[in-house]
């Protein structure tokens, strides 16, 4: 059995954006440990995109506080208080966001980290993004 060139990307972990958005939308660094430059802030590198297309994705949605788009790019929604999370979105205050860099954790996950604007503060988000391989016809 050969897998396919076709890719399907889903988020892995969205519980830390779910507390990164709570009550008092104040997101804490995740990830000190990776370093951040102005090359690496410009480093949207197209082969790179369908590591962090999933996560620009879903944080454009928290900007546009679109809940339903934003809940239909996470991987484990059912761990998820739905009524919490579409109220922590609808109370975000970001304003613009950045990616800042991704590090392969392993074959198939990367670690996304970006750049978020929220009350006028910056602040590091970590995500995780997972790449599956289907099988191709």
């Amino acid at each position: 059995m050969h897998y396919g060139k076709k890719v399907i990307l889903y988020l892995v972990i969205s519980i830390i954006t779910v507390g990164l958005l709570s009550a008092c939308g104040h997101p804490q660094s995740v990830d000190n440990q990776v370093p951040t430059t102005a090359k690496q802030m410009n480093n949207e590198n197209p082969k790179n995109v369908e590591v962090f297309q999933p996560v620009k994705d879903y944080l454009e949605a928290i900007k546009k506080k679109d809940s339903d788009v934003a809940l239909s790019l996470l991987a484990n929604k059912s761990s998820i208080p739905l009524e919490e999370f579409r109220q922590s979105v609808e109370s975000s205050s970001v304003s613009s966001f950045t990616i800042v860099d991704n590090k392969k954790m392993s074959d198939d996950t990367y670690k996304v980290l970006t750049r978020v604007i929220q009350k006028g503060e910056e602040y590091d988000m970590v995500f995780l993004s997972k790449k599956q391989m289907v099988n191709g016809s």
